[in-house]
């Protein structure tokens, strides 16, 4: 999940120098435990949401602000991360700052968890096989 959501951060370069730097970031990352539950939702209800055509990267779109998890488009400058180019063509990850990082997380379930993403505008047509 945390792949294929920040990936596009990187989406200039090729494969090659993408997944080190995705690699860097998941060391750093301090919200592993929300992605674990993010995915372990996902992956119980799969069958349900597949049938409505509700892919991992849509279930994550909805899910991450639910869980205090960064949006892609505010991941880099939130954690201090840089991408530098170097002189010779390749480019690096560059940390500027090391934030303190607040988890405001309330616990949930994943019931708790579908019902918010289905409040936020989660396309699913008939949600009761899943809730049942």
């Amino acid at each position: 999940g945390f792949r294929s959501y920040y990936s596009p951060l990187f989406s200039q370069l090729p494969q090659k120098e993408r997944s080190p730097f995705m690699t860097i970031l998941w060391q750093h990352d301090p919200f592993h435990n929300e992605w674990d539950f993010m995915c372990s939702v996902y992956s119980s209800i799969r069958t349900y949401l597949e049938q409505e055509k509700v892919t991992l990267q849509l279930w994550i779109h909805y899910a991450v602000g639910h869980l205090g998890v960064i949006t892609r488009d505010n991941y880099m400058a939130s954690f201090g991360w840089n991408l530098v180019q170097l002189p010779n063509g390749t480019h690096d990850l560059e940390r500027t700052a090391l934030p303190l990082v607040q988890h405001n997380l309330q616990p949930m379930n994943g019931l708790c968890l579908l019902t918010k993403c289905l409040e936020s505008g989660l396309p699913l047509a008939n949600p009761h096989p899943v809730i049942a």
